[in-house]
């Protein structure tokens, strides 16, 4: 049951998703087709969604500002708004997560930023959220990872707004790193 809940409190985002994806300018409507496009895009989530839930979904979605429908004969013009285009941002930044994998291939990922005191907010709000994906602290601003994670970095420069000030490195440390292979419980495979 709480499964089901879940899934059902996750499909407007998904809609939000799927919708920027089809219409890739957040200005243009979608034609009919397109719509069922929409519906059909849910994939095995459309189990928990008929169509009537799906318009139902498509109501509240306008009702919080996220989409704007109007109607012109019997079809219906759905485009994404910029809460809606902020608010899906917002939301696929909550689900950033660094993979990780069976075996790891011995290169460090480091990311060094030097944020300038005008852009404060920005720069606590990138630490915080590089050190809640498990990245570690090496020196002030220097954070260090074991695997990749460059699309993930990019993301968070570009929602933050700092990518002149960030850095990133991916390489082999030919100096003692068992403090930090400790902090990942990792052995040395090299």
């Amino acid at each position: 049951m709480q499964k089901t809940k879940n899934v059902k409190k996750s499909i407007p985002n998904i809609l939000l998703s799927k919708l920027a994806d089809l219409v890739k300018n957040y200005t243009r409507s979608l034609e009919y087709i397109e719509q069922e496009r929409l519906y059909y895009a849910l994939g095995p989530l459309r189990h928990f969604v008929s169509t009537n839930h799906f318009n139902q979904y498509l109501r509240r979605m306008e009702k919080r500002g996220w989409v704007e429908r109007r109607k012109s004969g019997p079809e219906v013009e759905i485009r994404m708004t910029a809460h809606g285009v902020s608010h899906l941002r917002e939301s696929r930044m909550q689900e950033l997560v660094l993979k990780t994998m069976k075996k790891w291939d011995g290169k460090w990922r480091l990311v060094i930023f030097d944020i300038p005191e005008e852009r404060k907010l920005n720069r606590k709000s990138f630490r915080y959220h590089i050190k809640s994906l498990g990245f570690k602290q090496v020196q002030k601003s220097v954070w260090a990872y074991p695997y990749p994670c460059i699309r993930e970095i990019s993301i968070l420069c570009s929602r933050y707004q700092v990518e002149p000030y960030i850095v990133y490195f991916e390489g082999v440390y030919f100096g003692n790193d068992r403090l930090l292979r400790s902090a990942f419980n990792l052995t040395k495979n090299r």
